[in-house]
């Protein structure tokens, strides 16, 4: 029973582990690619309501 809670302890330990290490992981090139992205421009699509949804008033197609 003891040998039990100490593998189940160290499972734990190791899963948390791989877990944290995997969040805090840093690429640089995966900041620089998403700020070289070049948004199209939403000047004088539409103007905001209160009674109707923005996504009803942009009819505006983009090219993609």
């Amino acid at each position: 029973m003891k040998k039990s809670k100490i593998i189940l302890s160290g499972l734990i330990i190791a899963g948390a582990t791989l877990t944290l290490a995997a969040c805090g992981s840093s690429n640089s090139s995966s900041k620089s690619a998403t700020s070289n992205v070049k948004l199209p421009s939403l000047d004088g699509r539409y103007k905001p309501s209160d009674s109707t949804p923005a996504w009803k008033l942009d009819t505006k197609k983009i090219k993609h």
